[in-house]
């Protein structure tokens, strides 16, 4: 059995693995499941079609893994073709095309190797190549193994008063200034702020995020630090961020003034759980996906697809980076949102909004669209992402106002309403998956200054007093609670931070 040739199905293991991993938003069991009997489905069928094929036997599992790692790969080559080679290679039929003929020059070399054996070789192929899929699976075992379980939510008495409002955080995914709205993408958000303000919101002028990822903001956000000043982090960053957001110094605080967190689980990684919630409100259906995506989003097949379509005039679906959030989902949540107000109190209410960031799933009224989920901003789709984009926004304000307006006519005691961007839009992905984006130097000003200016408006007694124009998410929190509970948190100066995504916590500092 150590003779036989296992080295091609382990290796489409091996990348399925790796990549769902890897994923920039997470992955699921579904996913995983699918796209490991995806790559093994294509690797038979490459192993039959190779039989089919005149030449050496003995060269035949070789051509099988020539034949596993084209469609394994494919968007491995995409993605780091456009960052070394610039957009051109984000048009389908190019990069089809340069890497098929690449793969066919390698398919034709094997024929110069009549005189070598490669069955000599099969037992250490096979034995690397399992050494290969252990990897990947024992990081997916472990991060399943470390999954936490749902807290119940303890009967308690409604001690709600003026000095302990309910606080209610609501992080809008990917929210560009309004400035950029405007000039960007044509959408004038004016009557929106005017409601925000009619409702007793405060609105700042020149908000700004402290960082282009949303982890590391929302790490900086709940516990008003600038994150990449403190201890490096043993490990991942990114799950260093997890615990940060997950045992925050803002719910320690809140908790000791006898608050509860109520806590929305979401499909992105660092506010999947939270293990110090109180309550926990997740939406009942499962996160919008696809089965097998990770493999489909990495093959040729739907960049062949939309081809195809371009030719014959028929429709294409994209494929999903990673699980998401439904249109179903988002409406859900924020109408638990609003029912806080008929809950005992005080909470401190956490919803991180995957809104309006893609998919695309709301048209500018709301109403349910078929998902879309460019899979670039940079290249042929850039006009896409614009038009998409534009409505997903329109139709979230709709949905913000119609959830404050409720919660706060609702509430018994005025709450306090938080209402924050992690970061702008920017049009910086180059592939989602991987989180690959354009370089810093590769960035156009006006590009920078959308993804780091936010929009934000906050609602607390003191608001029209203490809140400044230019404040950023590490002073948001002190800025609020300070006045809400009388409390003394440390204010920073206001300072923002571009970061690769591959290495978050390696800084560059973008003054304004």
């Amino acid at each position: 059995m150590a003779r036989a040739p296992l080295y091609p199905f382990l290796v489409a293991g091996y990348l399925v693995m790796t990549l769902v991993a890897e994923r920039a938003g997470g992955w699921s069991a579904l996913d995983l499941g699918g796209s490991l009997v995806l790559a093994l489905f294509w690797a038979l069928i490459a192993w039959w079609m190779t039989g089919l094929v005149p030449m050496d036997p003995r060269h035949r599992p070789l051509v099988s893994l020539l034949a596993v790692l084209w469609a394994g790969l494919y968007g491995s080559f995409v993605a780091i073709g456009a960052q070394l080679l610039g957009t051109w290679l984000a048009h389908d039929g190019m990069a089809l095309a340069v890497w098929t003929l690449g793969f066919a020059g390698l398919g034709l070399g094997l024929r110069g190797l009549r005189s070598w054996d490669p069955s000599r070789v099969t037992t250490a192929a096979n034995v690397g190549a399992l050494i290969l899929v252990s990897m990947p699976a024992a990081t997916l075992v472990l991060r399943s193994l470390r999954a936490p379980s749902t807290p119940r939510p303890a009967a308690v008495e409604d001690r709600r008063t003026p000095d302990r409002p309910d606080v209610v955080l609501i992080v809008l995914d990917k929210y560009s200034h309004p400035r950029w709205l405007r000039e960007v993408y044509g959408v004038d958000v004016t009557p929106f702020l005017d409601s925000l303000r009619g409702l007793g919101f405060v609105v700042p002028d020149s908000a700004r995020t402290n960082y282009v990822h949303t982890s590391l903001t929302l790490a900086a956000l709940l516990n008003w630090a600038y994150v990449h000043e403190g201890p490096a982090p043993r490990g991942d960053p990114w799950e260093a961020m997890a615990l940060l957001i997950e045992d925050s110094e803002a719910r320690r605080l809140l908790a000791a003034h006898g608050y509860r967190v109520a806590f929305f689980p979401t499909s992105f990684p660092t506010t999947r759980s939270n293990r110090h919630a109180d309550i926990v409100l997740a939406y009942p259906g499962r996160p919008l996906g696809e089965l097998g995506s990770t493999w489909l989003a990495n093959a040729p097949w739907p960049a062949l697809t939309r081809v195809t379509c371009r030719l014959v005039s028929c429709r294409a679906d994209e494929v999903f980076p990673y699980p998401v959030e439904s249109a179903e989902a988002i409406e859900w949540k924020l109408a638990q949102v609003a029912g806080l107000a008929d809950s005992t109190g005080p909470i401190f209410a956490f919803l991180h909004l995957l809104a309006p960031h893609e998919p695309y799933v709301f048209d500018a009224n709301c109403r349910h669209r078929r998902p879309v989920w460019p899979r670039s901003d940079v290249g042929t789709q850039a006009e896409l992402v614009r038009e998409l984009y534009a409505a997903q926004v329109a139709c979230v304000n709709r949905l913000v106002i119609q959830t404050v307006t409720s919660l706060i006519a609702r509430s018994a005691v005025p709450p306090t309403i938080i209402l924050q961007a992690d970061h702008g839009h920017g049009r910086i992905a180059i592939d989602p998956m991987r989180g690959i984006t354009v370089p810093l130097e590769a960035l156009s000003r006006e590009q920078v200054e959308e993804r780091l200016d936010v929009f934000a408006a906050y609602r607390f007694p003191e608001a029209r007093r203490v809140v400044w124009n230019r404040v950023s998410p590490v002073n948001v929190l002190p800025m609020v609670l300070n006045s809400v509970l009388g409390v003394d948190l440390p204010v920073r100066r206001d300072r923002a931070f571009w970061s690769d995504f591959n290495h978050p916590l390696a800084v560059t500092e973008i003054p304004r």
